[in-house]
């Protein structure tokens, strides 16, 4: 280092793989997400990965 303090950054992040439809799958994960912010007092990117084969019903968004 060049004698400058160095800043940390961090990513939380709370990523799901999805295999088979699930109804509650925003709510879940927004819970998910709520309880990770309350632990560790940041921000918690969400993403799920969805590898079934439904090509309808696909879940909403959750956002605060």
């Amino acid at each position: 280092m060049n004698g400058t303090s160095a800043a940390k950054h961090w990513l939380y992040a709370h990523v799901e793989v999805q295999t088979q439809r699930e109804d509650d799958l925003a709510r879940r994960m927004f819970t998910h997400n709520h309880r990770l912010m309350e632990r560790w007092g940041r921000t918690v990117t969400g993403s799920a990965v969805l590898a079934d084969d439904s090509r309808t019903g696909r879940p909403g968004e959750c956002r605060f």
